[in-house]
């Protein structure tokens, strides 16, 4: 069979007419009912609430040639009857019409939240990975200093601008001597930054012995960011991240600080400093 062939009558095709008198159901209900159908907006406020002169529609029906099934002249009282199965018909499908898009904007709701929940497992899991790695890399860290600690001859001479201790020695004692921690070098815009406010006050109860004043954030500074949440690496009178070269040997400086405070008597900014600590692993 061509092409032409099966093209043949178009969209106004006997045929496709009578698909759309299917559709509208022309084949079941007589005339005058798919025509109230296909008018049912212009003939509901027409008719809705006001006093209705059936007869007067049925002769104006006869003069548009609309019909019952068998082909009569509908009356005016089979015009109020077959408004009324209109109207319930068109009830029944405005009501299937609600209930199947509630039912799709139902679905759609669920797979947006699908879709947020699959997002949020994925931040989560890739958050936990990133934990990890970066534990793994302290440990890794940790495990290398401790390795070249031990490795450094016990006799090594030290300098006695880098030797302190916060002992008083007794007569006769040797002064234990302690090699102070120096800063971080610094990078980039951190380098260009101008060097913050010296702290100046005594050195705080349950400071290591080997870190100096100058790791300390001065007492006059705010501890708060721009957007009004703590900074926890800036606290006054605490050590200040950027003077140490690796997270843990900070935290290892913060913790027994803190710890020297009473816990009834610390501010809130050290509690929630603390407990950030304690959580990073090997850190108890």
């Amino acid at each position: 069979m061509s092409a032409t062939t099966m093209t043949m009558g178009g969209e106004s095709g006997a045929l496709l007419a009578a698909l759309r008198d299917c559709e509208r159901g022309a084949w079941v209900h007589s005339p005058i009912y798919c025509w109230m159908v296909d008018n049912y907006v212009a003939m509901a406020r027409a008719v809705t609430g006001k006093k209705v002169r059936w007869e007067k529609l049925s002769a104006a029906a006869a003069c548009d040639g609309l019909t019952t099934r068998d082909g009569r002249t509908p009356r005016g009282e089979t015009l109020r009857k077959t408004w009324y199965r209109v109207r319930k018909a068109m009830a029944a499908l405005h009501e299937k019409q609600a209930d199947n898009s509630a039912r799709e904007e139902a679905e759609r709701a669920a797979a947006r939240e699908r879709k947020r929940q699959e997002t949020e497992n994925a931040a989560v899991l890739r958050e936990r990975v990133e934990q990890v790695d970066r534990a793994a890399a302290w440990a890794r860290e940790r495990d290398a200093d401790a390795r070249s600690q031990s490795q450094t001859p016990t006799n090594q001479q030290t300098s006695e601008s880098s030797l302190s201790s916060t002992q008083t020695p007794k007569i006769g004692e040797v002064k234990r001597a302690t090699k102070m921690l120096e800063a971080a070098p610094l990078y980039g815009s951190d380098a260009l930054e101008p060097p913050p406010p010296p702290y100046i006050g005594p050195r705080p109860a349950g400071m290591p012995e080997n870190v100096p004043l100058e790791a300390l954030t001065s007492l006059d500074a705010s501890g708060v960011k721009p957007d009004g949440t703590y900074d926890l690496h800036n606290l006054p009178g605490m050590p200040r991240r950027k003077f140490f070269r690796k997270e843990y040997e900070w935290a290892q400086a913060c913790l027994p600080m803190i710890r020297a405070i009473p816990p009834d008597k610390r501010p809130l900014s050290l509690n929630v400093l603390f407990a950030l600590l304690r959580s990073m692993p090997g850190m108890k």
